[in-house]
């Protein structure tokens, strides 16, 4: 928590000197030159392919797998070693994927919450889940 002020600190105190650098900030602003705000920490993401939504605009379609089955076939398949809380080195790159994906972007106030299958053994109730807000 301390390494985190002081990082903060001094960054903000190199964003007041007299020669800050013009493409990279803390919160990702201006680190493309045509495009200042692409990549800025809360923006909504670009959308790159067509969406297909329910309704067309933001209801996730009912037709897709379960994203917990799709986990569970995936980190309990061998040939993985597993800790003693029965998880994969996958967990760790499974969830760096995530972070990376979603982190810093604005998020939607609607529950998505994750259902768990029927024979789920590690998980006792839903996964929390709220998706990151689409450009329209």
């Amino acid at each position: 928590m301390i390494f985190q002020f002081l990082f903060l600190t001094i960054l903000s105190v190199l964003s007041l000197t007299e020669d800050p650098s013009p493409y990279y900030s803390y919160d990702g602003s201006g680190n493309n030159i045509l495009h200042t705000n692409w990549g800025k920490a809360g923006s909504i993401y670009a959308r790159m392919v067509p969406s297909a939504y329910k309704d067309g605009k933001g209801q996730p379609v009912d037709d897709r797998p379960n994203a917990r089955e799709i986990s569970n076939i995936i980190f309990g398949a061998p040939p993985f070693d597993y800790n003693e809380l029965s998880v994969s080195s996958m967990a760790g790159a499974f969830g760096q994927f995530l972070a990376h994906d979603i982190a810093m972007t604005a998020n939607s106030d609607v529950d998505y919450s994750i259902p768990l299958p029927s024979d789920e053994t590690i998980m006792k109730e839903a996964i929390a889940f709220k998706r990151s807000v689409a450009q329209q």
